[in-house]
C-alpha cells in the first residue's frame, strides 16, 4: 500500500484580484493529485467534480474574508494559505495579519434569514464538514472529507 500525502503553501498580498487565479490553480492540483492516488472509476470522478464546486466557494469566502476583513485590504498584510491534502481528506487553512474577530457571535448570526454579516461563514460551514477558527479568530480550519462527498 502506498500512502502518498501532500502539503502545499501560499502567501499573497491582500488583493482580492487574485482569488479567481489561486482558486483555480488550487482547484485543479488537488484534483490532479487526487487522479494520482486514487484509483477512479465512476464515482470517484463525481466526487471530484462536485467537491471542486464546494472547495472553490468555501476557498473564495475564506480568502475574502481575510483580505476584507482580518488585513482591512492592507496590500502590505499578506494572508497564508496551506492545503493538505491525503487520500481521506483536503484540509484547508487560511491565516490573516488582523486582530481575529469572535466568530462565535458571526455563526449565531448568520443563521438567522435576516442577517448581513457571516452569510460567507455560513455557506463555508454548508459545503465543508469541519470548520474550526484559531483563538484570536485569524485563522480558520476547513476540512472536507472523502467518504462525504
Amino acid at each position: 500500500m502506498i500512502i502518498f500525502q501532500n502539503l502545499s503553501r501560499i502567501i499573497i498580498p491582500s488583493r482580492k484580484d487574485y482569488i479567481d487565479n489561486i482558486i483555480s490553480r488550487i482547484v485543479a492540483e488537488i484534483n490532479s493529485l487526487y487522479l494520482k492516488i486514487i484509483e477512479i472509476d465512476s464515482g470517484e470522478s463525481e466526487f471530484l467534480s462536485s467537491f471542486g464546486f464546494g472547495l472553490s466557494l468555501a476557498i473564495d469566502e475564506a480568502l475574502k474574508n481575510a483580505i476584507e476583513h482580518g488585513n482591512k485590504s492592507e496590500e502590505k498584510k499578506l494572508v497564508k494559505m496551506e492545503y493538505y491534502i491525503d487520500a481521506d481528506k483536503i484540509q484547508i487553512k487560511v491565516k490573516d495579519q488582523g486582530d481575529g474577530f469572535d466568530y462565535n457571535s458571526y455563526l449565531n448570526a448568520s443563521s438567522a434569514p435576516e442577517a448581513e454579516a457571516g452569510r460567507g461563514l455560513l455557506l463555508i460551514r454548508n459545503f465543508m464538514d469541519e470548520v474550526t477558527w484559531n483563538d484570536p479568530g485569524n485563522e480558520i480550519t476547513m476540512i472536507k472529507t472523502r467518504k462525504s462527498a
